[in-house]
């Protein structure tokens, strides 16, 4: 809990809004502004931040500066009137229905929305795809790759989660009988945008699962290169190895060793035997 009055706790406030994905405030109109951390504040360091206002009234018109509950949004509306039964009197919804069907329900899918264009979240997977589908890819930028796809993913992850909660928070309303006839026509409305917003996040999901896959299967061809050059060496630098050890060996019934140019042969054998496998393993491609 933070007491903004205090400069301190604005500091931080500031700091926490720096790395933020989006800010919600919901003082009365103008309190924010006072404080030093409206919109323009908080932007000067964090370009991309989205800003959601949650106000009773607005931040403009004739009761902008007073405060507002649930059932003073819910009685003006005429949402009590449809809480009750025919004659009776005004009944309070057994759920908040100024509150969230009303506000946080828009807020939500405006902050969503927002989030998803001030990230450019499929821009940039386009620019990490091309990154791991565009020519050989590094270890260094397997790496970077890698850092950005966790964290695209982990804020579809969290778009997805505010979107199922949305849309049972809806469903809940359209089954309870809570809304107008117009009311219920909106709420059909934004379930309809949840499910294209649901699709297309199960798209980037999939899509940045696919890109992980992919740059994970490149390290792994990264790292068969490396262990195939260590085998092909391996298996070219045998026959050297065993004629050294013969003719280290300087067994008697082995007269060449006596020759006068019986090290240069067995030198001049070391290296064909070298030479001679390396040419082949280069024709078939094993050296790339």
């Amino acid at each position: 809990m933070f007491d903004l009055k205090e400069e301190v706790y604005r500091e931080i406030a500031r700091r926490v809004g720096v790395n933020a994905d989006g800010v919600i405030e919901g003082f009365c109109t103008g309190v924010i502004l006072r404080l030093g951390l409206g919109p323009d504040d908080l932007r000067t360091t964090n370009a991309h931040l989205v800003y959601g206002r949650m106000t009773g009234w607005g931040q403009t018109g004739p009761r902008a500066k007073q405060a507002g509950h649930d059932f003073n949004y819910a009685a003006l509306t005429g949402a009590l009137w449809y809480a009750s039964g025919a004659g009776d009197r005004p009944q309070t919804p057994p759920t908040v229905v100024g509150d969230i069907g009303g506000g946080a329900l828009y807020l939500v899918i405006g902050m969503l929305t927002g989030i998803l264009r001030a990230r450019d979240t499929y821009d940039q997977l386009d620019t990490v795809s091309r990154s791991v589908l565009s020519g050989d890819v590094t270890d260094e930028t397997a790496g970077k790759v890698l850092s950005a796809i966790a964290r695209d993913e982990d804020m579809s992850g969290r778009i997805r989660r505010n979107v199922m909660d949305t849309r049972r928070a809806v469903s809940f309303m359209m089954r309870a009988r809570m809304l107008n006839a117009d009311q219920f026509e909106d709420a059909r409305q934004i379930l309809r945008d949840l499910d294209s917003l649901d699709s297309h996040t199960a798209f980037l999901f999939d899509k940045i699962n696919f890109l992980m896959d992919a740059t994970v299967g490149f390290i792994n061809i990264n790292q068969n290169k490396i262990i195939k050059i260590f085998s092909v060496a391996s298996v070219a630098l045998l026959p050297p190895t065993l004629i050294a050890s013969l003719y280290g060996m300087n067994f008697r019934f082995m007269p060449e060793t006596e020759w006068a140019y019986g090290y240069p042969m067995a030198l001049a054998m070391m290296a064909c035997s070298a030479i001679i496998p390396m040419l082949y393993f280069r024709k078939r491609g094993w050296l790339g």
